[in-house]
């Protein structure tokens, strides 16, 4: 797109773009030089505009119902000299609608240096964020089968300088670092062993005498990593109702790709009105939300919001509540959990403390 830098000409682009939009129920995105704002904030220098200038451009993208695409860079793309002033504004930009980013769910917008222009290029790609989907640990549950990520495992929660009581959290820390190590440094990936031995097993049998003791290997090798590959799409997709070891594979990475979408918040709205799309973004302005909106205003006195309740918990019923908790309560709490369900935080899932039990639990009982 090109938006006319005549302001009085620049209606015919908006219109045109509104009369396409709604008539178009189908995935479709529109990039370029819109000569065009959306408030003040997107514009650093020079007297500030009237809030009226503003609601054509935004009008055009209500009716195409449009939505920024996530971005890296600077976004305010052009800059130059007004009446002795240096004014910089995000004119280039790429929108899409929510059938394209049902499409598309990564794509994102990159703002390019300057090379012999007064504007950034924009560069849209259909890769992921790399600032939104940064890598995280995740407790796979077939380490929980491989004797040298238990030996890991062991070795580092129990090694040495790491005697205080209270240290779980950094014992968790240590374990991180040397299951992480450890697949860092084995061949553990499937999907890269399926290619390697099906690339081995090709050149085996095109030999003019195939070694028939070596296919019968990896054969062997490449069922058990199609049968790990399986398992690893299963347990991302969540479905508990099919089992695997019946090449769902596609299934489970199709509903993987399902989840993520429907999951996903592809932007948020502050308290100005204006979206945003990184997840830093979204994660302070969730932040701020749920600060204000549970935050205690420290009233002097609140007994008398509990005048007139019936006590319910009498004082023998609040000693078995406040009573210590014992190993046994501690075990069954934790072998109760699904040992497939999502991780916590740290990126450990239930299977971790039950297959490692033995090892941990005096450090979480």
């Amino acid at each position: 797109m090109y938006g006319n830098h005549v302001l009085h000409l620049r209606y015919l682009l908006l219109d045109k773009l509104s009369s396409i939009g709604v008539q178009r129920n189908s995935a479709w995105c529109m990039i370029g030089d819109f000569n065009d704002i959306l408030s003040n904030d997107e514009k650093l220098g020079g007297p500030s505009r009237l809030i009226s200038s503003f609601q054509p451009f935004k009008n055009m993208l209500l009716n195409c119902v449009m939505h920024q695409m996530g971005s890296s860079g600077n976004s305010f793309t052009w800059g130059g000299t007004r009446n002795d002033q240096w004014i910089q504004c995000k004119f280039d930009r790429c929108f899409g609608n929510s059938e394209w980013f049902t499409m598309f769910p990564n794509s994102h917008q990159w703002f390019l240096e300057k090379l012999g222009s007064d504007h950034r290029p924009v560069l849209v790609n259909f890769v992921n964020d790399q600032e939104v989907f940064r890598g995280q640990f995740c407790y796979d549950k077939r380490f929980a089968e491989d004797p040298q990520c238990a030996a890991s495992t062991l070795s580092s929660w129990i090694g040495n300088g790491i005697s205080d009581v209270s240290s779980s959290l950094l014992r968790m820390v240590k374990c991180i670092k040397a299951i992480s190590g450890w697949k860092k440094n084995s061949d553990f990936n499937a999907q890269n062993r399926i290619l390697r031995l099906r690339s081995e097993l090709d050149e085996e049998k095109s030999k003019q005498y195939p070694c028939w003791s070596r296919i019968s290997v990896i054969q062997t090798q490449l069922g058990v990593a199609f049968r790990e590959e399986e398992s690893f799409w299963r347990l991302k997709s969540r479905d508990k109702w099919l089992f695997g070891g019946d090449k769902n594979s596609k299934f489970f990475q199709a509903m993987v790709k399902a989840n993520r979408t429907k999951n996903s918040l592809r932007f948020l709205v502050d308290e100005n009105g204006n979206e945003h799309t990184l997840n830093r973004e979204k994660g302070n302005i969730a932040s701020v939300y749920f600060e204000n909106l549970f935050m205690s205003s420290y009233p002097a006195n609140s007994q008398s919001a509990l005048d007139g309740f019936k006590t319910r918990v009498s004082e023998e019923m609040n000693q078995e509540l406040t009573q210590a908790v014992t190993e046994l309560e501690i075990h069954s709490a934790v072998f109760s959990i699904n040992a497939e369900s999502a991780p916590g935080p740290d990126g450990f899932t239930a299977l971790f403390f039950q297959k490692n039990w033995n090892v941990v639990k005096d450090q979480i009982i």
